[in-house]
């Protein structure tokens, strides 16, 4: 079983002020070289923190990541001046249990 890989090691992306909740920001795309079950990839978000990241005031609650597609959305209406950077990490993980993570 191979570990998936991402290929950056971030992603920086742009968000409109007052987007709609759901719209989409970016497609985050990992590759595994294994095949059948084994290259099934299955997308999740969380905390900075929790991957030794610094994290951003919970960044990662204010998205959503589908687990099939890797298509990363918002899960909320966004103000800029308010708060205009965000931080969290994606984690790519197929059925072996193997995982790759990027910010």
């Amino acid at each position: 079983d191979n570990t998936p890989h991402f290929p950056v090691s971030e992603y920086l992306e742009f968000v409109g002020e007052n987007e709609a909740v759901g719209s989409p920001v970016f497609t985050a795309r990992a590759t595994d070289i294994d095949r059948g079950a084994y290259g099934q990839l299955n997308y999740s978000i969380m905390s900075a923190a929790a991957s030794g990241f610094t994290d951003i005031e919970d960044s990662w609650k204010l998205f959503r990541v589908d687990p099939a597609t890797g298509v990363v959305t918002t899960n909320a209406v966004f103000d800029y001046e308010s708060r205009n950077r965000y931080a969290f990490t994606l984690t790519a993980s197929d059925k072996g249990g193997r995982t790759a993570r990027v910010r």
